[in-house]
């Protein structure tokens, strides 16, 4: 599947519409995921427990998808697969997960980014380039603290 294809079959009116419009993105790469989300959910932290949650849910059904139905990086047409019957899989080297902001994260999309572009030094453009396809009229708003 490449990444048109999926554009065209995500369904993101749901989440735009649970969102109000306004979301936040967080690019987690596995290690951190493993290091940092999953023991801060498991100690009780919300928003590390609704990252994890959609990324394990995305996982499960990266794990069950059709060869036809097979997820793709956010930014290339890389797929990400699992074969139960040889244990080879091509796993995502992280995950770009959107959140509503300002809400109880009960809504989210997660894409996987792939091992190339996750090297990437403007990955972020590719991200926000990738978004802009789903929402044309997106804002990209730069967070920091401080």
């Amino acid at each position: 599947m490449t990444r048109e294809e999926w554009l065209k079959r995500i369904r993101i009116t749901a989440f735009t519409e649970g969102t109000a419009g306004v979301a936040e993105g967080i690019t987690v790469s596995f290690e951190d995921f493993k290091t940092y989300i999953l023991p801060a959910a498991a100690g009780g932290n919300t928003y590390a427990g609704a990252i994890a949650h959609a990324i394990l849910k995305w996982s499960r059904m990266m794990v069950h998808a059709e060869p036809k139905k097979r997820a793709v990086c956010m930014t290339c047409d890389a797929e990400f697969w699992f074969s139960p019957a040889s244990s080879t899989m091509h796993t995502p080297k992280a995950f770009h997960v959107m959140l509503p902001f300002a809400k109880e994260p009960a809504l989210a999309i997660v894409t996987g980014i792939c091992v190339k572009c996750f090297a990437r030094e403007d990955l972020d453009k590719g991200i926000v380039q990738a978004l802009r396809e789903m929402w044309p009229d997106l804002h990209h708003i730069v967070g920091g603290s401080g």
